[in-house]
């Protein structure tokens, strides 16, 4: 456990963050390494039915990244404020409703998994396969769910070794189940999920029983603690907004999913592609604005609000250090990065629409890294509204111009609108903070 708040900023945000980024990419290496392996064992049809499902997958999970992240937010200011008692009781009330709802979404995926192939206009070629996938991912959300949920309480406490641990933990289990699955028993893309639904249940045993010893350093671990729907509710001004934001974030590509598909299967293994590589990049900086989430709210509990400023600054220049690296190598090799990819030997459009995607529209991620830095300061004042707002209005850019740009550019449309709606999001936010009205919120209390 550490307070953010004292201390050299640098020197706190770096040795908080580090452990973070690295956990961020070992977390997104799971889908990207089963993506891997998908495309070099089962060809681009295997990419493709991945793919397929993918965007509803992260929708749902956004909604729970959301509340993760409010819940994190609300749980840092009670650490700030030395409310440990309040703490273990807001948690453990989280975990019960977590729990009940991720089993109603499992039962609910796996029962109607046809009608909503059917949404998703999935091609009848790859369409039995990716039902079957996403029937075995989603009748394990549970675990997958509190595994990142657990990274979300470790970073309210100040921790990011231990959730470091867990992912290099977890990394091992699903890469080498995997492979295990696949190759050995001949599992095809069912072992994908398998393995993603094991390595996730390991993490998040072990994130329950750290939870534990931290309570028995706080010295609440025995103290009782019910289930109480009106103590969730009471904490909403936290979670709710956040997970309304992610779910509004993800749902215009949700809707743009359908016509990917509908472009065909090159279309929708090239969209898993770069959705995979996008992500890496993107857990880079976003990872590292959890320090500035983090930070904040501490500065918010224990009354340093005069530091936030400074805080937001030193983690604009962090996330464009920790970001740069990666992004040039995948400018610079397009080519090479995408072919980890498939078979070798191809050359089909699925490879040049990704290639493409990393060499044009891959280096505007700057923007989408100054919008998220905002939406993690946002989070940390507890200032939801022009979160909200910001999100909102990316989200109706991407959806309104994919429509359009899509029909006209096909997968180059859906990438386009992609950008302009990290445009709309980063400005929004930065003229929110100039105007200087998110300092409301600091008067509220928590």
């Amino acid at each position: 456990m550490k307070d953010l708040t004292s201390g050299n900023i640098y020197k706190n945000f770096i040795l908080f963050a580090i452990p973070m980024v690295l956990s961020g990419i070992l977390s997104q290496a799971h889908s990207t390494i089963n993506t891997v392996i998908a495309g070099q064992y089962l060809g681009d049809a295997g990419l493709a039915a991945i793919g397929a499902s993918s965007p509803l997958i992260t929708f749902i999970s956004a909604v729970f990244w959301g509340a993760g992240n409010g819940f994190s937010v609300h749980f840092a200011n009670l650490f700030g404020a030395k409310r440990y008692s309040d703490i273990k009781r807001e948690i453990c009330n989280t975990y019960f409703w977590y729990s009940f709802t991720l089993l109603v979404i499992s039962v609910l995926s796996v029962l109607f998994c046809s009608s909503i192939f059917d949404l998703l206009q999935v091609d009848p070629v790859i369409r039995r396969d990716a039902e079957i996938y996403f029937s075995i991912y989603m009748a394990g959300f549970l675990p997958i769910v509190l595994s990142f949920n657990g990274v979300y309480i470790m970073n309210a406490f100040g921790s990011s070794t231990f959730p470091f641990l867990m992912s290099l933990l977890s990394t091992a289990v699903n890469i080498g189940g995997s492979i295990f699955t696949i190759v050995k028993l001949g599992m095809g893309i069912y072992g994908l999920a398998i393995a993603a639904v094991v390595s996730s249940s390991i993490t998040t045993v072990c994130y329950i029983l750290q939870l534990w010893k931290y309570f028995r350093v706080m010295g609440v671990e025995k103290e009782p603690v019910k289930f109480s729907p009106k103590q969730v509710w009471k904490s909403s001004r936290y979670w709710l907004p956040t997970t309304f934001q992610q779910a509004v974030m993800y749902l215009a590509t949700l809707f743009i999913s359908p016509m990917i598909n509908a472009i065909g299967s090159a279309a929708s293994a090239s969209y898993t592609v770069v959705l995979r590589i996008y992500n890496i990049n993107a857990s880079i900086y976003q990872n590292s604005a959890r320090t500035v989430s983090s930070y904040t709210a501490q500065c918010v509990g224990t009354g340093k609000t005069d530091q936030l400023g400074r805080g937001l600054r030193v983690g604009l220049l962090q996330g464009i250090l920790f970001i740069l690296p990666a992004l040039l190598c995948c400018v610079l090799f397009p080519k090479q990065i995408c072919m980890l990819f498939f078979q070798n030997g191809y050359e089909g459009d699925a490879l040049l629409f990704s290639v493409h995607f990393l060499q044009y529209f891959l280096p505007l991620i700057l923007v989408n890294l100054v919008a998220n830095l905002f939406h993690a300061f946002y989070r940390g004042v507890a200032a939801m509204n022009p979160l909200f707002l910001a999100t909102c209005l990316g989200s109706f850019v991407q959806l309104t111009s994919g429509l359009i740009l899509t029909k006209l550019f096909g997968i180059y449309g859906a990438y386009g609108a992609w950008v302009l709606s990290w445009v709309a999001d980063a400005l929004f936010g930065t003229l929110f903070y100039a105007s200087q009205k998110w300092k409301k919120a600091l008067t509220q209390t928590f």
